[in-house]
């Protein structure tokens, strides 16, 4: 018995001392990768084999409240994102993912979306954070560029896209009407736009607040997955200079509304059939 005893102990405290050196490490300061650290150098472009999407977004989701324990959540996304400091967000993290198509993302952020619930986590959407979206340009004409960017600042759709983005323009993504002929040269190359053409390689949509909530996090990225859709050059059977009109736009959604359930539901009130929960 003693012998029992002498060895039950001995694992005892080996198990102690395990969960003690656990818990240092849960602990322990991470450092997030500098604010120029590009997730394109880390990760290829990401395609789901059910070929539903064919336009590459990248996000760049930004969370306050960042501490080392909150790597039980974002480390779900360690294949999928890094993680950067930001200037903006002083005491917070930047989420900047792979480029993928929306059903990748998806099904990428939903156990993250899960954990912070589950998780009790202390990362907070503030108003200080934003959720950025890139499209990819190889996809893009510059014609294409234009529809996009005449919907987004059309004064007649502020009220719907601000209920959609969940904030009023502001400093850093600031309304810019303008003509079709602006065009010919690229267009403006202003970062702070709602639309920001100052990328190389993508068009960036700077609207959104940021969120910690799966269907509303989905619902955004929708709505640039449609937006994109809906502008692309003979999509519509209506002349260009219609294409910027949201009733246009919403007669689109409901003819294909399952491509994007989060966004029909939020704007119509048709219930998705793969809603989280939360």
């Amino acid at each position: 018995n003693h012998k029992i005893n002498t060895i039950c102990s001995f694992y005892q405290n080996l198990e102690n001392k395990i969960r003690a050196i656990d818990e240092q490490l849960d602990n322990a300061p991470r450092e997030l990768a500098s604010y120029s650290t590009r997730a394109t150098s880390v990760f290829s472009f990401k395609k789901s084999p059910k070929k539903l999407f064919h336009t590459f977004l990248g996000v760049e989701l930004e969370l306050d409240g960042h501490s080392p324990k909150e790597y039980t959540s974002l480390d779900i996304l360690q294949n999928h994102a890094i993680f950067k400091r930001d200037g903006s967000v002083p005491l917070g993290v930047e989420i900047c993912t792979a480029p993928a198509t929306l059903d990748v993302h998806k099904e990428e952020f939903l156990p993250f979306f899960e954990s912070l619930q589950t998780k009790k986590s202390k990362l907070k959407a503030n108003a200080n954070c934003g959720m950025h979206v890139h499209v990819d340009r190889a996809s893009l004409s510059t014609l294409h560029i234009a529809n996009i960017y005449q919907f987004v600042n059309k004064a007649e759709n502020r009220e719907n896209i601000t209920n959609i983005a969940g904030r009023q323009p502001n400093t850093y993504c600031q309304v810019h009407i303008t003509g079709y002929g602006h065009f010919t040269n690229g267009g403006s190359r202003e970062r702070y736009r709602m639309i920001n053409l100052e990328p190389e390689n993508t068009i960036e949509f700077r609207l959104f607040a940021s969120t910690t909530s799966y269907n509303d996090f989905c619902k955004k990225l929708e709505f640039v997955q449609a937006v994109v859709d809906y502008t692309r050059p003979g999509e519509m059977n209506i002349p260009i200079t219609k294409i910027p009109l949201w009733e246009h736009f919403n007669v689109y959604l409901k003819q294909y509304r399952k491509k994007y359930p989060m966004l029909t539901n939020f704007l119509h009130g048709e219930k998705p059939k793969y809603a989280s929960g939360f």
